[in-house]
């Protein structure tokens, strides 16, 4: 497994990660809490929200959806309210209000928690990467492809790569914590 190969794969954990990350509630509107969500559509057609409208945050506790077509207004209204956000929605002529109430302390430590499961998700992938790597460095200096001198060399080239990517994600969790347990 080359450097580049390690990052890539590096990268998309990173990004899966963030993407994990946005999906965990903050007490605070954000149009990824909603954009996501499957909408039947259509004649039984899934398409996520944000492909059917516009997603607006007039405020910290309120997510404004305007669908572009008033006819799929109340699929959109029954999509988000059996979201596993737990949200309720309220239909307001021609658009979408869903209020975000403040979370408790007991969601908070909940959240963070998840975060934190989240986190430790990611870091295997990121070791099973660092194994897989090693490994494929072992069978090359096996097969005489590669020196011991070389391979030494890849491996160290690795594992910063490896650390790199570990302090990143703990960034991603800290930030996330911060965010969860500012009241």
């Amino acid at each position: 497994m080359k450097l580049n190969e390690v990052k890539e794969k590096l990268t998309q954990t990173q990004r899966y990660y963030k993407e994990q990350l946005v999906g965990i509630k903050t007490g605070t509107a954000s149009s990824a809490m909603v954009e996501n969500i499957k909408v039947e559509a259509y004649e039984g057609s899934q398409l996520t929200l944000k492909e059917l409208a516009t997603i607006s945050i007039p405020n910290n506790s309120l997510i404004v959806v305007t669908p572009w077509d008033k006819s799929v207004l109340n699929a959109i209204e029954k999509a988000i309210r059996e979201s596993s956000n737990n949200f309720n929605p309220a239909v307001d002529s021609d658009s979408i209000k869903v209020p975000i109430p403040a979370l408790t302390e007991e969601q908070r430590k909940s959240y963070v928690k998840l975060a934190k499961e989240k986190l430790e998700e990611a870091k295997i992938s990121v070791r099973n990467i660092r194994q897989n790597a090693f490994k494929a460095i072992d069978e090359q200096e096996d097969k005489g492809v590669i020196s011991e001198d070389e391979k030494e060399r890849q491996r160290k080239a690795i594992d910063d790569e490896i650390k790199s990517s570990n302090e990143t994600l703990q960034k991603m969790f800290n930030d996330k914590e911060k965010e969860l347990t500012t009241v």
